[in-house]
Order: C-alpha cells, then sequence, then structure tokens
C-alpha cells in the first residue's frame, strides 16, 4: 500500500464508524479525499490525498492557491483498501460532523480536512493540523 492509500485509510478511520450505505447502489461514484495545507508557508504548502475505486493519488502543491501540483503519486486502488474504506463510511455519522472543528490554519498552525464525495454529495470536515 503506497503513502496516498495509508495516509487516507488512516486518516478516514480515525473520523468513520462502521457501516455500508452502498450495497444497494455498488457502481454509485465515490470519492475520498483528504489533505494538508499551511497558509503562511513559503512552498510545498498543501497535499491531497484522493482514493477512487480505482486510482490513488497524492498530489503536492507548493501553495495553498496552487491549482497545478509540483508532483504527483498515482497508483491503483488495492481492492482490499477500498472495501475497508466503504465498509466504514457511515454518512449518518457524517451529517452530524460540524464542518469546522477548531481553528485551522490560525498562526499558520497548519489545517487538515477529510471530504467525501458520491452523487452530488460533498461532506468536508476541517480541523486543526496534528
Amino acid at each position: 500500500m503506497n503513502f496516498a492509500q495509508r495516509f487516507l485509510v488512516i486518516s478516514l478511520m480515525m473520523v468513520l464508524v462502521t457501516c455500508s450505505m452502498w450495497e444497494d447502489e455498488p457502481d454509485t461514484p465515490l470519492t475520498f479525499e483528504s489533505g494538508q495545507q499551511f497558509g503562511l508557508c513559503v512552498s510545498r504548502c498543501k497535499f491531497v490525498a484522493t482514493i477512487t475505486q480505482t486510482n490513488s493519488s497524492l498530489n503536492g502543491y507548493e501553495s495553498v492557491s496552487s491549482s497545478e501540483p509540483y508532483f504527483t503519486d498515482t497508483s491503483p486502488t488495492e481492492q482490499s483498501a477500498w472495501d475497508t474504506l466503504v465498509d466504514r463510511l457511515d454518512w449518518s455519522v457524517l451529517d452530524t460532523m460540524q464542518a469546522v472543528y477548531g481553528c485551522p490554519d490560525c498562526a499558520d498552525g497548519g489545517a487538515e480536512w477529510i471530504k467525501v464525495t458520491q452523487n452530488g454529495v460533498i461532506k468536508r470536515i476541517t480541523f486543526e493540523y496534528g
């Protein structure tokens, strides 16, 4: 399992509880994303890991506002990692969570986020780095 997959699996497992809601819709598109950013840094300020059923990627950006990554590492998603993520996702838990916890990126302390997208529904939770 590469860094991007491990990073996202660990991040999501910390936030989500075991439950699956896609047993009736196994072919629906689903994306997991996790990232870190530091608003006052000089370079290499933002990292985003994205996992879909087919691919996992890790992108690094020079600044928070950069749209083009300075590096990208992409590999196929291992089916067992994907199954673990889907099995542990529970939208009802995500819906009860606030969009922001603490003071993310205050005094350049950094921010982290977890974002889950499916069928146009997006849930993003942002919290203090660390």
